[in-house]
């Protein structure tokens, strides 16, 4: 049986590992600049851990490290999964590598943040995006939605806030109507 979790205690600490990824995730926030604005898309996905709980509908494109793949190779494989969108022999898309990140000290997972241009591939902004899922029931009825920068700014979701917040800091995203 795979071991999804582990609980570790480290002097006076507890907290988690994720065996199954080797405690390492991608983080994707895939973007559009189209009408004169960018354009990001996010997924929603069940959550059983949150059943009952006040939560956002919409969130960053995760998902465990494929240990025998690399991390670009992981970015495409999870677009795909999470938004039906086959990125993986497209040369015109852009990946943008914005570094590795603890999450927080609870758990040693590492998050290795990835923004994709999806720009060149004229999506339809009005379209929902249903994913083909892991086969787990999570992402049994996965989809994505673009949302533009007001909307991205309100989510809670850390990790795209993150990634749009590094977008900005290195300049990647260069539009200078951009919130800040």
């Amino acid at each position: 049986m795979k071991k999804w979790v582990k609980l570790i205690k480290a002097d006076f600490m507890y907290g988690v590992s994720e065996p199954w990824c080797d405690d390492q995730g991608v983080a994707i926030l895939p973007f559009i600049y189209q009408y004169n604005q960018y354009w990001f898309l996010l997924i929603h996905e069940a959550n059983p851990l949150l059943k009952g709980r006040l939560h956002q509908s919409y969130g960053t494109l995760t998902g465990g490290c494929e240990l025998k793949l690399d991390l670009l190779t992981t970015v495409k494989n999870e677009l795909y999964e999470e938004t039906g969108i086959n990125v993986k022999k497209n040369e015109d898309v852009i990946f943008h590598d914005l570094g590795s990140y603890y999450a927080n000290k609870t758990n040693i997972k590492i998050w290795h943040l990835y923004a994709v241009d999806l720009t060149s591939l004229n999506l339809n902004l009005q379209e929902t995006y249903h994913g083909k899922g892991d086969g787990s029931a999570g992402e049994k009825n996965i989809n994505g939605v673009f949302v533009n920068e007001v909307d991205l700014d309100k989510t809670n979701d850390s990790l795209a806030l993150a990634i749009y917040g590094k977008l900005k800091l290195e300049k990647i995203l260069n539009n200078p109507n951009l919130i800040v």
